[in-house]
């Protein structure tokens, strides 16, 4: 039984894996009347749309009307669009004259500024290069991303920063917003929002994975995509880079935790279209295999349809090992754009000989 849940609280890739291993099992038992009870609208209209035959899904509910989806998605992204908005106000009273400048900085390390760090915690992702650049006198800054939706961990962030400023170069790219881009935004939410209805008929009949028709499971992520959360946040984070790097186009190296997310892409499209000067170092962040959809699509798209070369990427990848390069080159990407690295983010694994096992202190490594 799969639990029923709110229609944009996504689960959509384990819905797929079940959707498959349902549809599998029953044509193993093609000659016997199979009983289903799902709670979950999708996924039982996805199983109806794929499978007729001696299918029985007991209490049977249709998929969420679009309305339902329309109203979520509205709702959550004006909610979050007003929180995004007194998070960048706060940050640009807060952080006033606190920010460093670019001047004689070698690298900027972006990265986002989580409440562990408030707490004496170093960053997992560059520990090791902080440790190195401060041996070698190396100048460097941060450049921090407000990591949370509550603006009372926001309040709290910012003044830690505040209070730090003496001790830490760094810059918060959540006070790069100006009056203005608050229209602009809300003008691309509008404009983004009037695609969703054409892609969705596009796609309606053609979405096809392993001979199954997901579309049902998917309607939820079209909507957050173009007019929920995923699409305010993603167009608030366009003006922030953008509005950073037309004022700091001297930032020549920057550093940051490559998973070819959403706000990577944002920040290498903004960062090309600024300058040819800045050179970004995206640094592999976990072990490919079981993350793999974090970086690609799939070999037939990125490589046939050269949609590889249109994805704005880091211009050198400094990945884990010679294994991850391979994988990497398999999937279409050029040499000149990958380094074998080493695993810097997992070096604190060498201080294992300093743990005192009475202490339970667990320590696994894979």
């Amino acid at each position: 039984t799969i639990a029923e849940k709110n229609p944009l609280k996504r689960k959509t890739y384990s819905k797929v894996i079940t959707l498959f291993n349902i549809i599998r099992i029953i044509k193993e038992h093609e000659d016997a009347t199979v009983f289903i009870n799902i709670r979950d609208r999708e996924l039982s209209s996805a199983l109806k749309e794929n499978i007729n035959n001696n299918l029985f899904i007991l209490k049977y509910k249709k998929l969420y009307s679009e309305s339902i989806y329309f109203l979520y998605s509205i709702f959550n992204a004006s909610k979050l669009f007003a929180k995004l908005i007194i998070r960048s106000l706060i940050c640009k009273i807060f952080l006033f004259n606190k920010r460093s400048s670019n001047n004689k900085i070698s690298f900027t390390l972006v990265s986002s500024f989580t409440g562990t760090l408030r707490h004496g915690k170093k960053n997992p992702y560059f520990k090791v290069l902080i440790d190195e650049m401060k041996l070698n006198n190396t100048l460097f800054k941060h450049l921090y991303m407000l990591n949370t939706f509550n603006i009372a961990e926001n309040v709290k962030d910012i003044l830690f920063l505040k209070n730090s400023s003496d001790q830490i170069k760094f810059d918060a790219i959540d006070g790069y917003i100006g009056f203005f881009d608050i229209f602009l935004i809300l003008k691309n939410y509008i404009s983004l929002s009037f695609k969703l209805f054409k892609i969705k008929e596009t796609l309606k009949n053609k979405f096809i994975f392993m001979d199954m028709n997901i579309y049902n499971l998917f309607i939820g992520d079209l909507y957050i995509s173009f007019l929920g959360q995923t699409a305010i946040e993603n167009l608030y984070q366009d003006i922030l880079f953008r509005n950073y790097f037309l004022k700091n186009n001297i930032d020549n190296k920057i550093i940051y935790p490559m998973e070819m997310q959403a706000w990577e892409k944002i920040m290498n499209s903004n960062k090309n279209i600024s300058s040819d000067n800045i050179y970004s170092y995206g640094l592999q962040h976990v072990p490919i295999p079981s993350l793999m959809l974090n970086y690609f699509y799939s070999k037939p798209e990125l490589v046939e349809d050269d949609h590889l070369s249109s994805i704005p990427k880091p211009d050198l990848a400094l990945l884990f090992s010679d294994y991850d390069l391979e994988v990497f080159k398999d999937m279409g990407w050029s040499q000149n754009r990958l380094i074998s690295y080493g695993s810097i983010r997992f070096q604190n694994l060498e201080d294992a000989k300093e743990i005192s096992w009475t202490k339970k202190e667990n320590l696994i490594s894979i």
